[in-house]
């Protein structure tokens, strides 16, 4: 039986899958050298953090597939849009174009350097737009195992890091970085990050409940390299508590484009 989910029926109850299909450039041999046996947390993430810097602009279509614990799979696709912002933190916006139960629907987020990220969501059946509260980001968003957290920009800023030993994942070398949120609202007590040493883009992240349970696992796959940058094309997301499934599979990028900053406005959301 294929699993249905209204966008009404998002969780309201509540750092991150955009972010961890980390828009990470290819690190110059400059950055590479610096990173070394005694490389400290900070500096390997901050490495990580500036090579992203230029991208400027971003569109991507994905096809998310929504798998539950019996197997059956549910289908939805949307257009993924990023704004570099140097001053503060990047903005994204994600809007669904299929199946028509959910077209139109819209998530609009700011991140900030400091501040709270501001989130909105536009549901047009309501034709409104509702202001998602730091408190609620923990929520699942569009029925899937993502939440709104996850689907955040990342900051570099907003969390601590600790190196862990070194590991070979899927046959690479990988740095072991384990990271907390800083603020109250993660729904995430931590998570553990492998990081492809050569190119420095995620290939594993466990995220860890309040209870330090395991709660789910990401599987970052599809590498490949446009200009400088690098893309994942693949994210899988597993819960391991719930047993279901959910996938990001990107289509074509365009990337390095600027993009009218008026869709980013949260005023102009369902005009």
């Amino acid at each position: 039986m294929r699993r249905r989910i209204s966008p009404t029926a998002l969780a309201w109850v509540c750092a991150a899958a955009i972010a961890p299909l980390l828009s990470v450039s290819q690190p110059g041999a400059q950055g590479r050298a610096a990173l070394t046996d005694k490389s400290t947390a900070d500096e390997i993430m901050r490495d990580a953090d500036r090579a992203n810097a230029g991208f400027i602009g971003e569109r991507v279509p994905f096809t998310m597939v929504l798998i539950n614990a019996q197997g059956d799979r549910t289908e939805r696709r949307f257009t993924l849009e990023m704004k570099e912002d140097t001053q503060d933190g990047n903005q994204s916006r994600i809007e669904f174009d299929w199946p028509e139960n959910v077209r139109g629907t819209i998530l609009l987020t700011h991140s900030h350097k400091t501040a709270d990220d501001d989130q909105w969501l536009y549901l047009p059946a309501a034709k409104r737009v509702r202001r998602i509260a730091a408190a609620s980001k923990s929520g699942a968003f569009m029925g899937s195992e993502f939440t709104y957290e996850d689907l955040t920009p990342f900051v570099l800023s907003k969390y601590s890091y600790a190196r862990l030993p070194d590991a070979t994942v899927e046959g690479r070398d990988c740095f072991t970085i384990e990271r907390k949120a800083i603020g109250k609202d993660s729904g995430y007590g931590r998570e553990v990050v492998w990081l492809n040493k050569e190119t420095l883009m995620p290939v594993t992240v466990e995220y860890y409940d309040r209870k330090n349970d395991l709660l789910k696992v990401g599987f970052y796959r599809g590498d490949r390299v446009i200009g400088k940058h690098h893309r994942n094309d693949l994210l899988r997301m597993e819960n391991r508590q719930t047993r279901r499934i959910s996938e990001l599979r990107a289509d074509t990028r365009q990337l390095g484009i600027a993009i009218d900053a008026q869709r980013f406005r949260s005023q102009a959301l369902g005009q």
